[in-house]
């Protein structure tokens, strides 16, 4: 029995830590701290050329409002270009784009069949390469997605902190344009967003090494782009472990703002949770060098942020089964057990009834806890049969026009 119950303990400490003590630790230690390397002034000549870089598929609810967002900015518009490859666009994305060509520097590149966005990526980067191979040291990469808007200081942001050679990647603050606080889940998944964003930021201070960056939008050194294999899921992380690796800097910058349309249905926000967690997995191995057997502050963040959160279902599991186990030992595991009962049922009554009934916020909350630790348990298993392909079909949005 006392083993089991230091079973059950470790479990839940490592939840607590990684949900509560870890992101409190980063804040207290990063109080009144800024981010202290050399940056570029918003009136430096000598600022960047940027090519912004993005794979669309379907996209034409919102292609025409993120071109208009990348060049309503105050950043030299003579030194931004933007490369589109289209992944097999079958609706009017194409059309919509070449209404542009002769207005902006704007080059659409259309690609048949489905490639994936990592590939169409990689494509883009090796069409760069190939073309502007003297522009390569002088200029920033700036990744993001159709449906991720800038505001006029994004570009800026984004670019700045490039005059420090150390520096390799810097991640935008995405936010949620469209919280409905009272319907769905998009508020969670606002606050979800916001906390690790805030984590970042402090990982950015500290340690000059942000655990990963949402891909939706950031910036990164040409010279630092390493090709993403085929079957990748999660590029974004990949790219930046690559760039930690190298021992470069990978930075958040709260001020790089921008926005995005965010699912508000937790089915859809389900399958892409799932996704990312099958991608997880498969970062997970593939830099275990970084974390694994090492004592150093990068293997401590990767562990702190990363694998501990990633291990999340299982260490529920472990204390759901242990707690069942000393429920007849002690008053405390009796309780523990009945709470992940109520738990688990408030889940799948949200699940079902979520279209009938309103329930309140915390209940709300706990269903979406366990609905994306579940997600991503069966992106572990998804991760276990095997992955072929980069391909995935992108989350229905919420904008309607």
């Amino acid at each position: 029995m006392i083993v089991l119950k230091v079973i059950f303990f470790i479990a839940l400490f490592a939840l607590v830590f990684n949900y509560l003590l870890y992101p409190l630790s980063l804040s207290i230690l990063a109080k009144n701290k800024q981010i202290n390397i050399p940056f570029y002034t918003q009136t430096e000549a000598t600022l960047p050329i940027v090519y912004i870089l993005m794979a669309v598929y379907n996209e034409e609810k919102v292609i025409q409002q993120k071109i208009n967002s990348i060049f309503s900015t105050n950043y030299p518009i003579s030194k931004i270009n933007v490369l589109i490859g289209s992944d097999g666009s079958t609706d009017n994305t194409n059309q919509l784009i070449k209404s542009h060509l002769n207005k902006k520097n704007i080059e659409l590149i259309e690609f048949s069949g489905r490639n994936g966005k990592p590939q169409i990526i990689n494509k883009l980067v090796t069409q760069f390469k190939q073309k502007y191979t003297n522009q390569a040291s002088e200029t920033v990469f700036i990744m993001t997605d159709a449906n991720v808007m800038f505001t006029e200081n994004t570009i800026y942001q984004l670019t700045k902190y490039f005059k420090s050679e150390h520096v390799g990647i810097v991640g935008a603050d995405i936010k949620n344009k469209n919280i409905q606080p009272n319907t769905g889940i998009g508020f969670l998944e606002h606050f979800y967003v916001a906390n690790e964003n805030n984590i970042r930021k402090n990982e950015s201070i500290l340690y000059g090494k942000a655990m990963g960056i949402f891909g939706g939008c950031y910036a990164i050194k040409p010279s630092l782009y390493y090709k993403v294999p085929p079957n990748f899921l999660v590029d974004d992380f990949f790219l930046s472990m690559k760039v930690i690796e190298a021992n470069n800097m990978v930075l958040q910058n709260p001020n790089a703002i921008a926005f995005e349309d965010v699912p508000n249905n937790i089915a859809e926000e389900f399958k892409r949770k799932r996704r990312i967690g099958a991608g997880n997995f498969q970062n997970l191995i593939y830099f275990k060098n970084l974390w694994w057997g090492k004592l150093t502050n990068t293997a401590f963040i990767f562990i702190a942020h990363k694998l501990l959160r990633w291990l999340g279902p299982f260490f529920l599991i472990i204390i759901f089964i242990s707690a069942a186990l000393l429920s007849g030992v002690h008053f405390f595991y009796k309780m523990a057990f009945i709470v992940q009962i109520l738990f688990l049922l408030n889940t799948l009554i949200y699940m079902v009834l979520k279209d009938v009934i309103s329930m309140p916020k915390f209940s709300k909350i706990i269903a979406y806890f366990y609905t994306m630790n579940i997600a991503l348990l069966r992106g572990f298993f998804d991760f276990l049969k095997g992955i072929n392909s980069g391909i995935w079909e992108p989350t229905k949005r919420n904008i309607t026009a």
